[in-house]
C-alpha cells in the first residue's frame, strides 16, 4: 500500500506543530498589511519635515512594493531551492531589521533605501507564507486557513 503525504496529513489531523505554523503565518501576513498603512501616515509629515516633492513622496510611498515586487521574484525561486522555512525566517528578519532602522533615516535616499530594503523581505514573505502554510495543512482544512490568511489581511487594511 502506498501512502502519500497528503494521504498522511490528512488521516493525522490538525497537530499542535501545524496550529503554532498557522498562527506564525497569520502574524506575519498581519504585518505584510500593516506594512502597507504605515507609510501612508508619515508621508505627509515627512513631507513637511523634508520639504520632498511630490515625486519624492511617490517614490518613498513605492519603495517598498518596488523592493516587494523584486523580492517576492527572488526569494520564491531561492525558497524552492533551499527551503521554505529558513527563506520565510531569513525574510522576516530582513523585514524587521530594515523596518526598524528605517525610523533612524535622516533624509529622502537613506528612508527610500531602507524602506525598499525592507519590502525586498516583505515581498519574500508574501510569497513564501502561503505556501508554507499550505504545505503543512492537511488538505481538509487547507482551503479555511488560506481563507483565513486572507481575511487577516483584509482586517488589517
Amino acid at each position: 500500500m502506498e501512502t502519500d503525504i497528503e494521504s498522511v496529513l490528512e488521516k493525522a489531523g490538525l497537530s499542535k506543530r501545524q496550529k503554532r505554523i498557522v498562527y506564525i503565518t497569520i502574524t506575519a501576513w498581519i504585518f505584510v498589511s500593516m506594512e502597507i498603512l504605515i507609510i501612508s501616515f508619515i508621508i505627509p509629515i515627512l513631507i513637511k519635515i523634508w520639504n520632498l516633492s511630490d515625486i519624492e513622496a511617490g517614490l518613498i510611498g513605492s519603495s517598498t512594493l518596488i523592493g516587494s515586487f523584486i523580492g517576492s521574484i527572488l526569494w520564491g525561486r531561492i525558497s524552492d531551492k533551499f527551503g521554505r522555512r529558513i527563506v520565510f525566517q531569513n525574510t522576516i528578519l530582513i523585514y524587521s531589521i530594515f523596518t526598524g532602522v528605517s525610523a533612524l533615516s535622516i533624509d529622502f535616499w537613506s528612508l527610500f533605501i531602507l524602506r525598499f530594503l525592507a519590502g525586498m523581505g516583505l515581498g519574500g514573505m508574501l510569497v513564501v507564507d502561503p505556501i508554507l502554510l499550505s504545505e503543512f495543512l492537511p488538505p481538509q482544512r487547507r482551503g479555511k486557513y488560506m481563507v483565513m490568511l486572507d481575511l487577516f489581511g483584509l482586517l488589517e487594511t
